[in-house]
């Protein structure tokens, strides 16, 4: 078994659809804040 490059692809192809989550969830929060601020 190639569990090495197994492991690196995985790692690769999920490290954007953290960040892009990460990055999304903060604007979420930011704007569910405001909304409640400005409300």
């Amino acid at each position: 078994m190639f569990w090495g490059q197994w492991m690196a692809a995985n790692l690769t192809s999920g490290i954007p659809v953290v960040v892009i989550f990460l990055f999304f969830q903060r604007l979420m929060i930011g704007g569910l804040a405001h909304g409640a601020v400005k409300g």
